[in-house]
């Protein structure tokens, strides 16, 4: 279930299994919102390298995550 790890560490682990299963779209909701800014950054960088071939729908609150998209 997960109780015993932090909301960042379920996405974490949440951000893992869409890397592996390769989906064509990825809906991100607040991905990174229980991360600190030097994880956000890291997840942001994996994210635009491992999904370059995906649709990415992101919701956030941060400009700095949506700042390098094609299209908002």
């Amino acid at each position: 279930s997960g109780s015993n790890l932090s909301v960042g560490q379920r996405q974490l682990v949440c951000f893992a299994r869409a890397i592996l299963t390769k989906n064509q779209i990825l809906i991100i909701d607040k991905a990174t919102s229980n991360m600190d800014p030097r994880n956000d950054e890291l997840i942001q960088k994996r994210i635009h390298e491992k999904f370059s071939q995906c649709t990415v729908l992101t919701i956030t609150h941060r400009l700095s995550t949506i700042i390098d998209t094609d299209r908002i």
